[in-house]
């Protein structure tokens, strides 16, 4: 499209103005106060920027971390309105001095408004970085629903039993969620459709070059309205541009992160078929390993011995098997290359998904979850979160 000139475009607006003008001697006299809007109207247009000052009120504490904490807050724009967003206020506190927080940060912002620009369903929207007094706030959208850390833990799944009539457990139980061995565990229809959303918000990031390096199930939001979002970009950085601080989490990190502290793009589908795998065997991962030395020989094993941590509906399906193995395969040259190729290889998420179609045990998954994190959504004297 051809961008017109700026004198050419003036002349197009002044007649829109003059339109504007027109309409506005028209109207009732006590109509006409309007009028003393309009010159500061076409002020706006031709001087081709707004400035406005939002204010930002905290409703309450969404997550924290040792280098941040996320706020529910709501946004207030003119005539009283006011939008719900989720804000991250960055801490300086683990810097050694001023200039190495504001570096960091930089680099922060760049990434943020990057991914802020991919505009991808299965991405957390990044809407701005602003500052108070110094610290950094990422502003981002916030997600009605719950986390997988949350949804997967026993308490959650023994608050749906109690507050789901009998058929709807026994149909949640089949279907969507059940017990396993520490942690609730997903069915494969729901995991799989969760996985694939998760893989689409990984690929264009991976495309831009931009390393998420933290997915872990706290990181992996379902929305009430039954979609999946990645979220947290607050570790996330260029691949030519690592962090100052590194920040991941050892359960989901990819060996060669925990060996050498050295990321591939392919790390974060490592992280993510950690998770994956977490959610099919409904046990937590890890749990006892103490040092970086037990913990990449850990992911060796686990990769050798998959089969062993798997309920029998999946270990029956060998490419379900396999598609997780080559997610998680400790050599980065043998793994998943990218979240394209997880998805769409021949025994990848997306032939996986058409299987358990054909075999009946797949669902209208997000008719599913929407019914679930209903249940989930109900406090104990019976409202509505």
């Amino acid at each position: 499209m051809t961008i017109p000139k700026l004198d050419i475009w003036r002349t197009d607006l002044s007649e829109s103005v003059a339109s504007t003008h027109a309409f506005a001697s028209n109207q009732q006299p006590e109509q006409a106060i309007a009028s003393v809007l309009v010159p500061h109207f076409d002020q706006l247009q031709l001087a081709g920027e707004v400035t406005w000052a939002a204010q930002y009120k905290f409703i309450r504490v969404l997550g924290y971390g040792s280098q941040s904490v996320v706020y529910l807050a709501d946004r207030f724009g003119s005539l009283n309105v006011s939008l719900r967003v989720a804000l991250k206020l960055f801490s300086p506190v683990p810097y050694q001095n001023t200039d190495s927080y504001l570096t960091e940060m930089a680099r922060t912002a760049e990434v943020a408004m990057r991914i802020g620009e991919i505009q991808q369903d299965s991405l957390l929207d990044v809407h701005n970085m602003i500052e108070s007094g110094g610290v950094q706030i990422m502003v981002m959208e916030w997600v009605d629903g719950f986390d997988l850390k949350q949804l997967t833990s026993t308490d959650c799944l023994a608050h749906v039993g109690r507050v789901a009539g009998k058929a709807s457990w026994e149909h949640i139980n089949n279907v969507v969620v059940t017990a396993g061995a520490s942690q609730a565990r997903l069915k494969p229809g729901v995991a799989i459709a969760i996985l694939r959303e998760c893989l689409d918000g990984l690929a264009p990031l991976h495309r831009r070059q931009i390393v998420h390096s933290d997915i872990k199930p706290a990181n992996i939001m379902l929305k009430k309205t039954g979609g999946a979002k990645v979220i947290d970009f607050g570790s996330a950085f260029f691949l030519n541009r690592p962090r100052i601080m590194p920040a991941w989490t050892p359960r989901y990190a990819a060996p060669e992160v925990i060996t050498d502290n050295r990321f591939e793009l392919n790390s974060d589908v490592a992280s993510l078929g950690y998770v994956f795998l977490e959610l099919l065997s409904g046990r937590v991962l890890f749990e006892d390993v103490q040092t970086r030395e037990q913990m990449a020989e850990a992911k060796i094993q686990i990769h050798e011995r998959l089969e062993n941590y798997l309920p029998p509906e999946v270990q029956e399906d060998g490419e379900l098997v396999e598609l997780i193995a080559d997610m998680i395969h400790p050599d980065p040259g043998q793994r998943f290359s990218s979240p394209e190729e997880a998805a769409e290889s021949k025994h990848g998420a997306a032939a996986a998904h058409r299987r358990l179609i054909r075999s009946n045990l797949d669902s209208d998954y997000k008719n599913e979850i929407r019914d679930w994190l209903r249940f989930v959504s109900i406090d104990r004297d019976g409202a509505t979160n």
